[in-house]
């Protein structure tokens, strides 16, 4: 059909607008719970940000590829995965310091779309 490309580049387009809208809320759910991470609360709290950063991190690299910004989609699959695996197996007490560049290149990532 003759109209359908037009029909999908207006839906990409409305999806990418909604990313870029609720970036901001993301990058501060990101760094709320990157700070409760590195307080060293006890163990459920530390439990939870990190569960917290890690879904974080999973929508923004599915969502960020999807709608076609790969430099967030890279930084935040990367990350996912780091986290994913330090949860699984050293556990949450050697998080910070092997995270820490990760975090802060997804939220590069985010800041230069959203100041965009």
């Amino acid at each position: 059909m003759p109209g359908d490309d037009d029909d999908m580049d207006e839906v990409m387009a409305g999806l990418r607008a909604h990313f870029v809208a609720t970036l901001a809320d993301h990058v501060a759910a990101v760094r709320q719970a990157w700070r409760d991470l590195g307080e060293g609360g006890d163990r459920a709290a530390r439990r939870a940000a990190a569960d917290e950063l890690l879904r974080r991190a999973h929508r923004l690299a599915g969502n960020g590829g999807m709608v076609g910004f790969a430099t967030i989609s890279d930084a935040a699959a990367l990350l996912e995965e780091t986290l994913r695996a330090a949860i699984d197996g050293a556990g949450l007490r050697t998080l910070s310091p092997a995270l820490a560049p990760l975090v802060a290149r997804l939220l590069e990532a985010c800041d230069e779309v959203g100041s965009a």
